[in-house]
């Protein structure tokens, strides 16, 4: 409710405080300082395998937008306001382009855009993306007609996920 915006709100970050996660490059982009490595592990939680027992972190160089970026349910909610048309208006824009062009996939009443999936059920149209490596399992979409966003984050890599969360709350509204 309320109170928890409003307590969400508190915890915004300073521009001058270090970014933690995996929004190093945007916060470089902005001129923000970026956590060192070893600040951001220490902000992370561990990850736990189907049977909650903990596992160790995937660390990708070679192909970091395949599992190895690390994020923060802040920084992934500021993503999904700006897919819904709250932020700044450039970066809006962006956002958009990435859905505009779109792909048929290999499931009905599925497409792709840009590596966004958009699915299309009763009329209602959900733009998401999911992921999960050892230990951790997420889910980020939104459904830009009724201004509805989620953004899923576990630390357990236990099906069904994130996808089971996320899906439940746009049904649910």
């Amino acid at each position: 409710g309320a109170q928890g915006a409003r307590e969400v709100a508190a915890r915004r970050r300073e521009p001058s405080e270090p970014v933690v996660g995996g929004a190093d490059l945007a916060a470089e982009e902005r001129g923000q300082p970026c956590a060192p490595p070893d600040l951001q592990l220490a902000h992370l939680a561990v990850g736990h395998n189907g049977m909650l027992n903990p596992v160790v972190n995937w660390d990708i160089p070679t192909l970091a937008g395949a599992g190895a970026i690390r994020s923060t349910a802040e920084d992934m909610l500021d993503y999904v306001s700006l897919a819904l048309g709250r932020g700044p208006k450039d970066l809006q824009a962006d956002v958009v382009a990435q859905t505009a062009r779109r792909r048929p996939a290999a499931t009905p009443g599925v497409e792709v855009g840009l590596g966004w999936h958009i699915s299309t059920r009763r009329g209602q149209e959900i733009v998401w993306h999911n992921g999960g490596t050892a230990g951790y399992l997420t889910f980020a979409g939104f459904d830009r007609k009724r201004g509805l966003g989620v953004v899923v984050l576990t630390n357990a890599s236990a099906p069904p996920g994130g996808d089971d969360i996320g899906f439940h709350i746009f049904c649910m509204n």
